[in-house]
C-alpha cells in the first residue's frame, strides 16, 4: 500500500485496500469473548468523532487529550483529532491529578477522553485547577455524567451526519500535510518534570517505511495490544498494523494476558523483557515439578534449539539432521512451550529495558522469535532490532533502514533520520541539549559491532561513582542479580559510597517456601525477611550471580523490602521504569542504616 503523507489519509488508504477486512478486535467481558470491527466502520466512527470535535471548534494545531486503556475508541479518536489536523496528547492511565494538571495546563487542553468511569471521574475533578479544560467526554457508555458538569458521554458527542461538518472535514484533510504536528507524548519522567516529546506526521510516515523494509506484516496476521497505547512502542505499532492491514485485538486489562492468549491466539504482540522473565519463570517452576526423565528431555529439546539458533545467528542454512531433530521436539516441546503464547505467534517485538543474552537465548531455542530492539519515543520508537535471521543476541540489533547512528567520544548513543522528533514542548533549552546539528544525544552508553549492530550498555546519567572513586553500572547489577528467581524487582545504590547495596522486592511466595525449606521458625513477613539465616543463604546465593563482576561493581550488602515497588508510591514510571532517585528518597534511613551497619 502506498504511504501518505498523513495518517488520517493512510487510514483512508488502508479502508480503500481492504473495506470489509477485520480491523479491530474488543472484548466486553474480559476476554472471554471478542467481536470485531471492520475498516469501513473505524472510519465511519472517525468521521462521526472528527464531525464532533469540530462542532466544539477544535482548531489545527490544537491540543486534544486522551486517558484510556487500550480500546477500539482510543485508536479511532486519535485518527478522529489528526484528521482534523488538531494534536493527539495521550496519558497513561496511572497518572496522578497532579501530572494530568500539568499535561493539560501546559498544552492548554480544552477536551479530554476518558476511558472508563473511574478515569471520567478522575478526569471531571480537574476543571477547578485547569482553567482551559471544558469538556470531557466518558467512552464508557455505561456509567454515568450525571451531575457532573462538563461532562458528557462519546455517543452524545459525536455527530452522525452534517453537511456543514462534512465540507469543513473535507477541507482539514485536503489541506493535511507531512509537516502537522501529530502528537505530543510525555516522557514518564524518571527525573524532573515530564516533557513532551513533539512527533509529526513524517515521522509516522518514515515509521512505516523502516518497519516495512524490516518487519513481513499483513492482512492474515493478528496482534494483540496490552502494552498501553500512550507509550510510542505500543501506539507506533498499532499504527504499523493499521497501514499493514492486520486484525489488532484490544485487550483492556493487560493483567489478564496469559489467560486472553489462548482464545485470540495472535500471531504477533509487542512485550517488554519483564513479561518474558515472567513466562521464563514460569515455566522454570512447571518444569522444575517434572520427573527426572522429562528435565532431561526438556533439557535437551533446548539444546537442540540452541544448536539451531547458532546457525540462525551465523546467517547458514540449517541442515537435514538438524530439521530432522527439530521437528521431533517440535512436536514434543516447542509447540507445548508456544501455547503459553496462543501457540501461532511469528514473532514479537520486544523493547522498553534491558534483556540478558540467556533469557533470549532460550526463548529463541524455542523456537519463539523475539525481536529485541531499542528506541525511544524521541525517535518515534525503534532505533534497531533484530533481522529475521545473522542477528546478534548480544545486542539490541541491527540499525534500521535509513536510520543513522553514531557514538559520541563521550561514548553516547547518537541518532539521525527521519523519524526523531522535533523537540520537546514549550522547552527549547532542553530540546538544545539534547539535538545537536540533526543528531539526538539519546543519554545512553553504547557501541557498534561490525554489521551496524549495535550495543546498549548503560544510561549514562545512572553510573554511579563510589566514594573511591570507581564507575559502576547499576544496570549491569540490576540485570545480571535480577535473573534469579527469587528477586521480583531490584535497584542498586552507590553514589558515593564505599559499596554498592541492593533494595530488593524478592518474590513472597517463593521466599516463603525457601524459608521452610531452611527450617525458620514461623514469623510476620518483614521479621522473616530480616532473619539471619536468610540473608546468609540469599547473601551467598548473590555472590555467585556476581562472579563475573569487579569486586568494586558487586552488590556487597543488600535489604529485602516487604512490599514491591509502585507507581502509586512514585516509585515507578507509568511505563514501570523504576525511579531509582526517588526510591532513595523514600528509603533513606533504611539506606543509611545499611551503610552504618
Amino acid at each position: 500500500m502506498i504511504i501518505a503523507d498523513h495518517i488520517a489519509l493512510t487510514l483512508r488508504n488502508r479502508v480503500k485496500a481492504t473495506p470489509d477486512g477485520a480491523a479491530y478486535g474488543y472484548s466486553t467481558d474480559a476476554g472471554k469473548s471478542w467481536q470485531t470491527m471492520i475498516w469501513t466502520e473505524v472510519l465511519d466512527r472517525t468521521d462521526e468523532l472528527a464531525l464532533g470535535l469540530l462542532a466544539r471548534g477544535i482548531n489545527p494545531g490544537e491540543n486534544v487529550g486522551i486517558i484510556s486503556p487500550n480500546r477500539p475508541e482510543w485508536s479511532i479518536t486519535d485518527y478522529a483529532i489528526q484528521s482534523i489536523r488538531a494534536v493527539t496528547v495521550p496519558m497513561y492511565t496511572t497518572s496522578t491529578p497532579e501530572q494530568m494538571e500539568y499535561i493539560i495546563r501546559e498544552t492548554s487542553m480544552r477536551v479530554l477522553f476518558a476511558g472508563d468511569q473511574a478515569l471520567m471521574e478522575k478526569s471531571c475533578n480537574l476543571f477547578e485547577n485547569c482553567p482551559t479544560l471544558e469538556l470531557v467526554v466518558s467512552f464508557d457508555e455505561s456509567g454515568s455524567t450525571a451531575g457532573k458538569q462538563g461532562c458528557i458521554s462519546l455517543s452524545k458527542f459525536v455527530i452522525k451526519s452534517d453537511a456543514g461538518l462534512k465540507a469543513q472535514l473535507d477541507e482539514r484533510l485536503a489541506s493535511a500535510n507531512i509537516n502537522d504536528l501529530a502528537t505530543i507524548i510525555y516522557t514518564s519522567g524518571t527525573t524532573g518534570d515530564p516533557k513532551g516529546v513533539m512527533l509529526d506526521q513524517g515521522s509516522l510516515k518514515h515509521l512505516f517505511r523502516i518497519h516495512e523494509m524490516r518487519l513481513k506484516v499483513d492482512t492474515t496476521d493478528r496482534s494483540l495490544s496490552f502494552l498501553p497505547l500512550s507509550h510510542i512502542f505500543e501506539r507506533g505499532w498499532a499504527y504499523f498494523i493499521m497501514y499493514s492491514g492486520a486484525h489488532n485485538y484490544f485487550l483492556q486489562n493487560p493483567r489478564t494476558v496469559i489467560d486472553v492468549l489462548p482464545r485470540v491466539k495472535p500471531t504477533l504482540m509487542c512485550a517488554v523483557p519483564r513479561f518474558f522473565e515472567k513466562t521464563y519463570q514460569g515455566i522454570q517452576d512447571e518444569t522444575s515439578r517434572w520427573p527426572a526423565i522429562k528435565r532431561v528431555f526438556f533439557k535437551r529439546a533446548i539444546a537442540v534449539g540452541e544448536e539451531r539458533l547458532r546457525y540462525v545467528t551465523a546467517n547458514k542454512p540449517i541442515p537435514a539432521w538438524l530439521r530432522l531433530q527439530l521437528a521431533f521436539y517440535h512436536k514434543l516441546v516447542y509447540s507445548k512451550l508456544r501455547k503459553v503464547l496462543g501457540g501461532e505467534i511469528r514473532f514479537m517485538p520486544c523493547a522498553g529495558a534491558a534483556a540478558s543474552t540467556e533469557l533470549l537465548t532460550f526463548f529463541h531455542s524455542a523456537g519463539i522469535d523475539i525481536k529485541y530492539g531499542y528506541g525511544a519515543t524521541e525517535t518515534t520508537a525503534s532505533v534497531s532490532c533484530f533481522k529475521d535471521y545473522g542477528f546478534d543476541l548480544t545486542t539490541v540489533g541491527e540499525i534500521m533502514p535509513e536510520v543513522e547512528v553514531k557514538i559520541s567520544p563521550e561514548g553516547e548513543i547518537m541518532v539521525k533520520g527521519n523519524t526523531v522528533f522535533r523537540g520537546y514542548y514549550k522547552k527549547p533549552a532542553e530540546t538544545a541539549a539534547v539535538l545537536r546539528d540533526g543528531w539526538y544525544y539519546t543519554g545512553d552508553a553504547g557501541s557498534l559491532k561490525p554489521g551496524g549492530h549495535l550495543v546498549m550498555s548503560e544510561r549514562m546519567r545512572d553510573i554511579m561513582k563510589t566514594s573511591v572513586g570507581k564507575y559502576v553500572s547499576p544496570q549491569r547489577i540490576e540485570l545480571l542479580l535480577g535473573q534469579d528467581p527469587l528477586i521480583e524487582q531490584i535497584v542498586t545504590i552507590g553514589d558515593d559510597r564505599r559499596f554498592v547495596m541492593g533494595l530488593i522486592v524478592p518474590v513472597y511466595d517463593r521466599i516463603d517456601a525457601l524459608a521452610r525449606e531452611l527450617r525458620l521458625r514461623e514469623q510476620p513477613r518483614e521479621d522473616m525477611l530480616k532473619d539471619p539465616k536468610l540473608i546468609k543463604h540469599l547473601n551467598d546465593r548473590f555472590n555467585s550471580l556476581q562472579t563475573s563482576l569487579q569486586p568494586h561493581e558487586r552488590m556487597v550488602k543488600f535489604t529485602l523490602l516487604p512490599e514491591p515497588f509502585s507507581i502509586e508510591k512514585g516509585e515507578m514510571t507509568s511505563t514501570l521504569k523504576l525511579r531509582r532517585k526517588e526510591i532513595s528518597r523514600i528509603y533513606k534511613d533504611l539506606i543509611e542504616e545499611v551503610y552504618s551497619s
